[in-house]
């Protein structure tokens, strides 16, 4: 959506034409209001093909003769005599470009309040100059004439204040839309950072979480290698109880060999088993 404050419309309302400014540029108050103000200029291309741009005012050049006008364009800064500007009012095609050499060049467009801003400082100019001649006029009279008005300047004056009075209410509503739409966007910007608080809580506790799970899986790994060496030493436990049950056996056969024979050839009375228990040669 294009800003309110470049609409077409509004653009041409507060467009300077060439003949304005010849009326108007020695007036040291007129200078005051033309800066921030928009003319119509026009350009030749490479090919030498005539086209018009949107350019705003930044200074008016103070008794030249011819004057002359400088404007900007996006971050371009030119000089302009007052035979380049334009009488026209301007198009769709010129405002377009206008906003994208803006956009390009990286130019703050004017806002809503800047454009209800400059319209005031319009009207409190008109209101003082009209039903008045331009100084350069009055030089003109003899003090013995009775001053005249300029009839196409009241004119252009009274076409501009009734302009600027529709115009002037609707920005009222516009402002209004404007503050509704300002603390919707604080309310947004407030639950974007509630938000983003949340993201980094969760993504704290992710990392948390992250780190538990390593440290968990080290003390695995250790509780699995302590779990084979116990494994190892109950297997040669075994091993070693499994040796001296059968060196119990041998010895038990050896007892009773011995017995036997003791009692073939009558011998004493056979010996009574050790209560001791065996021990294994070393």
């Amino acid at each position: 959506t294009m800003p309110e404050a470049l609409q077409l419309r509004h653009l041409n309302l507060l467009r300077l034409s060439r003949d304005t400014i010849i009326k108007w540029h020695q007036d040291k108050d007129f200078l005051e209001v033309m800066t921030g103000l928009y003319c119509r200029v026009v350009m030749r291309n490479s090919k030498g093909q005539k086209y018009y741009r949107v350019g705003k005012v930044v200074e008016v050049k103070e008794g030249s003769d011819p004057a002359s006008i400088v404007l900007a364009y996006g971050g371009q800064v030119k000089a302009f005599s007052l035979e380049f500007v334009s009488n026209g009012d301007f198009t769709e095609v010129e405002r377009d470009a206008y906003v994208e050499a803006m956009n390009n060049d990286g130019v703050q467009l004017p806002t809503p309040s800047d454009f209800s801003q400059k319209l005031k400082v319009m009207r409190e100019f008109l209101d003082h100059r009209t039903m008045k001649d331009p100084p350069e006029r009055k030089r003109k009279h003899s003090e013995e004439e009775p001053e005249k008005c300029d009839e196409e300047t009241i004119k252009l004056n009274e076409e501009l204040k009734q302009k600027l009075t529709a115009l002037m209410q609707k920005n009222k509503a516009k402002e209004r839309q404007v503050d509704q739409l300002g603390h919707e966007v604080t309310r947004l910007s407030e639950q974007v950072k509630d938000s983003d608080s949340v993201c980094r809580n969760k993504e704290a506790l992710l990392t948390t979480e992250r780190d538990t799970q390593k440290q968990f899986r080290v003390k695995l790994k250790e509780l699995d290698y302590l779990i084979s060496l116990q494994e190892k030493t109950i297997a040669g436990l075994q091993e070693q109880l499994e040796t001296e049950r059968a060196l119990q056996d041998v010895i038990a056969k050896k007892r009773r060999l011995v017995s036997a024979k003791l009692k073939e050839q009558g011998g004493g009375a056979p010996e009574k088993p050790s209560t001791q228990p065996a021990v294994e040669a070393e």
